[in-house]
């Protein structure tokens, strides 16, 4: 009898501590999704638009500039920079369901940085970032994901079935809590008294400085601008990823925010997708050589990459003046 209720305590302790991380994304380590989290988390009923994504918000993105560009067109935003280096679909969906889920933040308009659905971040594996965004909904649909192949793909078996294992151990630590975010739990009891991230500046933005590229940066650079310059080169976008963005602008709309699709400029064809944006979507597109060529001048490169602080300032004048005409017509 005490067996069975020690068993049966020690069961809902875990379950308690996965709750308690289910309505978290914060990372323990105070890296910058961390300290925006928080951010947004104390102040993010003041911005009416937030741009969500990978390092191609986080560098290019620049909050201060894009909020005076489009008061000059006459349109009051505050603006916020919610990207992160390595931040891709499914954790980029998962993060933006909880910012309207569990914080203040009710934008105009939420940003989505369009790019590939990635399985996994080489050196993430097992990090407590890794493991948040592991609840059952993105599980599922990572795992839909990677066994909906196209008839081309090579990958063996035995390699997903690998990843498939990972996965559901990832989702089982989350749900569980098994060995992970003591501190944050003792600083919820208040067992302990909770670190407070640094503070955010310029509205999240991260500037790269200029500098000189690196011969091998140059190739990779140069021989992702050639393929972009093909005519109609383009991704097929998987079903699974395709009904999720569709369901994610969905999810956006019920909580009062118009969603935008943006294609940051980017050296390389896999974020230009085949049928995408459906009917009703709208999206603006930047990895465009042709149609924008100050966004790939080499001079503006941090890396093959990413822009530095001078072609995040191009980038961000472009989108302004584009976003604020698209704002007038709509």
């Amino acid at each position: 009898m005490a067996g069975a209720r020690n068993f049966t305590l020690f069961f809902a302790a875990l379950l308690a501590t996965g709750a308690i991380q289910s309505r978290s994304v914060t990372v323990s380590d105070g890296i910058t999704l961390s300290q925006k989290w928080h951010h947004l988390s104390e102040y993010g009923g003041q911005y009416s638009l937030v741009f969500i994504g990978s390092s191609r918000v986080a560098n290019h993105f620049i909050p201060e500039q894009f909020d005076a560009a489009m008061r000059q067109q006459g349109h009051e935003v505050k603006s916020f920079n919610f990207g992160q280096g390595g931040m891709y679909p499914p954790e980029s969906l998962y993060v933006l369901r909880k910012m309207l889920e569990h914080t203040p933040t009710k934008p105009r308009w939420v940003l989505i940085d369009i790019t590939q659905f990635t399985i996994g971040v080489k050196g993430s594996e097992d990090s407590e970032r890794e493991i948040r965004w592991h609840d059952f909904h993105h599980t599922w649909l990572t795992l839909g994901y990677l066994w909906s192949a196209p008839s081309g793909d090579k990958t063996p078996t035995i390699k997903k079935l690998d990843s498939t294992a990972y996965h559901l151990s990832q989702c089982a630590e989350r749900t569980l809590g098994i060995g992970r975010l003591q501190e944050e739990l003792r600083a919820r009891l208040e067992l302990v008294k909770a670190k407070k991230p640094a503070a955010i500046k310029d509205g999240g933005f991260v500037g790269l400085k200029p500098r000189a590229m690196s011969e091998e940066q140059i190739g990779f650079f140069k021989s992702g601008l050639a393929i972009l310059n093909r005519p109609s080169v383009q991704t097929e976008m998987r079903k699974q990823y395709r009904d999720e963005l569709i369901e994610i602008a969905a999810f956006v709309r019920k909580h009062g925010a118009v969603p935008v699709f943006v294609d940051a400029p980017f050296n390389s064809p896999t974020r230009s997708f085949k049928d995408w944006p459906p009917d009703g979507v709208t999206q603006f597109s930047y990895s465009n050589p042709a149609a924008y060529p100050s966004l790939f001048q080499q001079e503006q490169r941090y890396d093959a990459s990413h822009l530095d602080e001078d072609g995040a300032k191009e980038f961000t004048r472009i989108f302004a003046t584009e976003f604020a005409k698209w704002v007038k017509e709509s």
